[in-house]
């Protein structure tokens, strides 16, 4: 069996509760890994992970309102450090894109919330495709309704507006806008038609 040189996390996506942030921590000084944590302004968090003297990663957690968000790359040449973030990936639902390298060809992985959707073999620069989730279109039709929820909301904003236009425009001494009123009027008409045919 071949063994893998490094790990490339190229793509890392967690999107964690505080709650959820100390069970990461916790999660890799399991293992015997010191994690120090640095409480940055906003209420940031930097979360440094030390494998050995040699070995360390970084994590950025961005606070936004009580969730915190963390992404960025990582290589790791430790296995036990790979296995640790990729049992993290999976437990906390993240997305990732990691990538292990191998004596003259690399193993790509593809996770969706937590799940490995892709595996593909790269060797002299070209992709090969070993594994593809097979309700990968179910997930396409998640991200659908994710914009068909955006697009209603937009739609309700632009009825929104078109009330309240409607309203100044029967407002008596508006007569002088009209023109004005009645473009503006045309135009959100005109992509309430598109978001509804949506």
């Amino acid at each position: 069996m071949a063994h893998g040189l490094e790990t490339e996390f190229v793509k890392t996506f967690l999107d964690l509760t505080e709650a959820e942030l100390d069970q990461f921590i916790r999660l890799f000084r399991s293992t015997g890994k010191k994690v120090q944590v640095n409480i940055l302004e906003n209420g940031n968090r930097e979360l440094e992970i030390l494998e050995d003297a040699d070995e360390s990663i970084v994590f950025m957690f961005q606070r936004k309102d009580d969730h915190f968000l963390g992404a960025g790359p990582c290589t790791l040449s430790s296995q036990k450090m790979a296995n640790t973030m990729r049992k993290a990936i999976a437990v906390f639902k993240g997305d990732a894109v990691v990538r292990r390298v191998y004596n003259g060809f690399a193993m790509i992985y593809e996770y969706s919330r937590g799940s490995v959707v892709r595996i593909g073999e790269e060797r002299d620069g070209k992709v090969k495709l070993i594994y593809e989730y097979k309700e990968t279109r179910i997930l396409m039709d998640l991200e659908k309704l994710f914009f068909y929820d955006g697009a209603e909301r937009e739609i309700e904003l632009v009825t929104r507006d078109i009330d309240s236009l409607l309203d100044l425009r029967n407002s008596p001494g508006k007569e002088s806008q009209y023109d004005e009123i009645d473009e503006v009027l045309m135009k959100l008409s005109e992509r309430l038609y598109a978001l509804e045919s949506l």
